[in-house]
């Protein structure tokens, strides 16, 4: 729910209020944040691969009409379905989850 506050000026900027469109937003925000854990972790914890993927996925929905935001959306929905099937919630992913040590990133 943070991430999804963290992004709420963005629906406000973007979007038409009504319920359907709040509870999509939401829980498009919460799926995106999950697909990005997942592709963190497959990737052995690449902050590039992460920040690519959010820019790309902005710039479609952001930049383009309301029917490829939708589809675009319900994709990652989709994708994070998958993935919860497929590797279980506590995981997110086929390699073990990234994690920086005490001390820093060295």
């Amino acid at each position: 729910m943070l991430w999804a506050g963290w992004h709420a000026p963005a629906f406000f900027y973007n979007y038409e209020r009504s319920l359907l469109t709040v509870v999509t937003f939401v829980v498009g925000i919460v799926a995106g944040a999950m697909v990005l854990a997942e592709l963190y972790n497959s990737t052995g914890g690449s902050i590039l691969a992460t920040a690519l993927w959010h820019s790309t996925y902005n710039a479609v929905v952001a930049g383009g009409e309301a029917v490829v935001a939708v589809v675009t959306t319900a994709a990652v929905i989709l994708a994070f379905i998958v993935i919860v099937r497929r590797y279980g919630p506590e995981h997110l992913a086929a390699r073990p989850k990234q994690v920086v040590e005490e001390g820093g990133w060295g």
